[in-house]
């Protein structure tokens, strides 16, 4: 990543950490999982205790080792441990917080913006879709391994052309397709190898637009691994929450100036439908980075647009961006 901002091959970019929960019952079956695991790597421990000091990596191969060994007794502790650990991390991978999410994100998202969504399971992919064909019919395509070359061929050159605006796929997309236009990722399900993460990011941030931005979907107080966060000098990295029960987003630095915008809009008389219309439009930009742009790229924006709704929303941007103390009233 740091050679390729020096290079000048990536645009400026911005990465959103949302943190997930496991709701209450896959919480429930998530820590009976763990409790079992304990207890057989406790016994795999006290008969191999360098398996305390390896990496997640070398600890696996050593497992797999003693599970095709000869004694039937710890290769079988040994199996069992490696089948818990995998069903632990199928259940935080589907999690349902991750499609709740997702369809909350992108009906935050500007609709000119070309989606491409990163999953892990084709299970899920065909879940999210379903939802996103139902309320942007005939925008959305999925490509997987179980639709067939020509269909996925098809798909992808759909998307190019922009008869779809989002693109959900599985690790079958990691390698081999361009899109320039792509200025959104959402990693539903993030995989723990480096260089899919690497080439996942490419997709999404190469040089070719103004901006992009990147979206990890992180399942908090489990044992999934820590988003690939990688060097920012190029963007911003932001970490909201989302609650499924409102539901909604939640930004701190945000929110701050977002609730002082709103109590002055009070105090300075505003209606009902003008705060009502204020809300809508600082929802949106929860997830977005515009705020944080210079209020000249703003002010133009904003004699650009074309519709009420969205010069609204960068009218909202632009407050927002002036009690900024970073940036002065154009």
């Amino acid at each position: 990543m740091k050679e390729a901002v020096e290079q000048g091959s990536v645009c400026e970019y911005d990465i959103y950490h949302i943190e997930l929960k496991l709701l209450k019952e896959e919480r429930e079956g998530y820590e009976e999982l763990t409790d079992r695991m304990n207890i057989l790597y406790k016994a795999l421990t006290a008969k191999y205790p360098s398996l305390k000091q390896m990496g997640n990596k070398e600890r696996f191969e050593m497992l797999r080792q003693i599970a095709s060994g000869k004694d039937k007794k710890t290769a079988k502790t040994a199996l069992g441990y490696m089948q818990l650990t995998f069903r632990r991390k199928n259940l935080v991978c589907e999690a349902g917080e991750r499609i709740y999410c997702a369809r909350s994100l992108i009906a935050c998202l500007n609709k000119s913006e070309k989606i491409l969504i990163f999953g892990e399971r084709i299970r899920q992919a065909e879940e999210l879709y379903e939802i996103l064909q139902r309320e942007y019919p005939e925008r959305v395509g999925r490509y997987h391994s179980q639709m067939g070359q020509q269909a996925n061929k098809n798909i992808v050159e759909r998307f190019r052309a922009g008869d779809i605006r989002i693109l959900i796929t599985c690790r079958a997309l990691d390698e081999g397709m361009d899109v320039p236009d792509v200025s959104v990722g959402i990693i539903l399900s993030g995989t723990s190898l480096k260089r899919q993460r690497i080439q996942r990011m490419g997709r999404i941030i190469r040089k070719g637009k103004d901006r992009a931005s990147l979206y990890y979907l992180h399942m908090v107080e489990t044992a999934e691994d820590v988003c690939f966060l990688p060097n920012v000098e190029k963007g911003s990295i932001f970490e909201p929450k989302y609650h499924s029960c409102v539901p909604g987003f939640e930004n701190p630095e945000y929110d701050v100036r977002a609730k002082a915008l709103l109590e002055q809009m009070k105090k300075d008389g505003a209606d009902s439908p003008k705060i009502k219309e204020a809300l809508r439009c600082l929802a949106l930009g929860r997830v977005r980075a515009d705020w944080k742009q210079d209020p000249l790229e703003i002010a133009r924006k904003i004699g650009e647009v074309r519709y009420t709704e969205d010069k609204n929303y960068w009218i909202c941007m632009k407050k927002l961006t002036i009690n900024n103390k970073d940036n002065k009233e154009p």
